[in-house]
């Protein structure tokens, strides 16, 4: 946590067996979150500039350790820029 984030794709890191399993895991319910999200807040995306990441441990029904990853990001809506609505002057 010392280190400053990562900001570019290392191929290499996607070998580590964690770091796999949470690509892996984007993936698949990558898309079904999108729509998931989309349907509760409209249009839009989670930033990643602000955004807090929680990791906790609970039990499993069977008594397995299980983790819970939580991203709390600000949802920022798309919203369409109109020509009129535009108010940026062009010189010559």
């Amino acid at each position: 946590m010392m280190k400053n984030p990562m900001r570019s794709f290392d191929p290499s890191i996607v070998q580590e067996p964690l770091i796999y399993r949470l690509n892996e895991a984007t993936n698949h319910y990558g898309e079904t979150i999108k729509l998931l999200v989309n349907e509760k807040l409209g249009d839009g995306i989670m930033s990643a500039i602000d955004v807090y990441v929680t990791v906790e441990v609970v039990k499993g029904v069977h008594g397995e350790d299980r983790v819970i990853i939580q991203y709390n990001g600000k949802f920022l809506p798309h919203v369409e820029q109109l020509q009129k609505n535009n108010t940026a002057k062009f010189s010559d």
